[in-house]
């Protein structure tokens, strides 16, 4: 049997155990915290209400996080769905560090063991609680997605990928503020990259994707901060400022292990 060949059967095995040990795992996390609020009457009015309510104690949940929100309460109510979405994009994450640090077998392993490189904090916070998982997990696998992608349809001018790379940036950019306005960044820097590229090697590489990935971004971002909730909450977490000051305090001072 060919080698290449084997060690390529191999990695869809181990993908594949991969993404059934995630798929158990799901159902063995406890639901906490912000997840009986998603689940119960308060989630469900949100959800009716466009993630917007006057009432404070709805706290931080009422935002701009259309997509992160509307997740969470599919996963609070369907286990199947939870499972298949959980191990999903796991596994899509794990693969796309794979794919990105060179596809060899120590880049499998370092990817494989990228779970016990992280502090408990983390892991308890983002793959042990569904919430915390559905808002965080996503928007950052989708950049490096768009990574793998950018490389691959760079020297295409087909319009298909051009609008899956608006649809990638715009779903991205509805989960979590910081990665919405990340993204607006990863795209600026995209044009500036391929514009320097293009001048130094005298190519004419298209930059349809690398338009379509940023306006989708900052469209995301437009339709995630008129939410009503991040000016006129009277919950400080959401609360949107102007100040260089008031970043650099949440910066500093906001975090989830503090």
């Amino acid at each position: 049997m060919n080698r290449s060949f084997k060690f390529h059967l191999n990695n869809k095995v181990i993908f594949s155990i991969l993404y059934l040990y995630f798929l158990i795992t799901s159902f063995l996390i406890i639901p906490a915290g912000d997840d009986f609020f998603w689940w119960g009457k308060p989630g469900h009015y949100l959800l009716t209400h466009h993630f917007y309510g006057l009432d404070s104690s709805f706290g931080g949940s009422s935002n701009g996080r259309y997509l992160g929100n509307l997740l969470e309460i599919l996963i609070m109510h369907s286990s199947i769905f939870a499972a298949i979405f959980y191990a999903g994009i796991i596994t899509i994450f794990i693969w796309c560090l794979w794919y990105l640090t060179g596809r060899t077998r120590v880049s499998l392993t370092m990817a494989l063991a990228f779970f016990i490189t992280l502090q408990s904090g983390y892991i308890q916070s983002i793959f042990m609680w569904f919430a915390g998982f559905v808002n965080y997990l996503p928007p950052i696998t989708l950049p490096l997605l768009y990574c793998i992608m950018f490389k691959k349809y760079i020297k295409t001018n087909y319009s298909s990928p051009t609008a899956f790379f608006f649809l990638m940036s715009f779903i991205g950019g509805l989960f979590v503020e910081h990665m919405t306005l990340y993204q607006i960044f990863v795209g600026l820097l995209s044009i500036y990259f391929l514009k320097i590229w293009n001048k130094r090697k005298n190519n004419n590489l298209s930059k349809n994707i690398v338009y379509a990935y940023t306006l989708g971004a900052v469209s995301s971002a437009i339709f995630m901060f008129v939410n009503p909730a991040y000016y006129f909450s009277r919950n400080e977490y959401r609360k949107v400022s102007f100040s260089l000051d008031k970043y650099f305090e949440s910066y500093v001072n906001t975090t989830h292990f503090g």
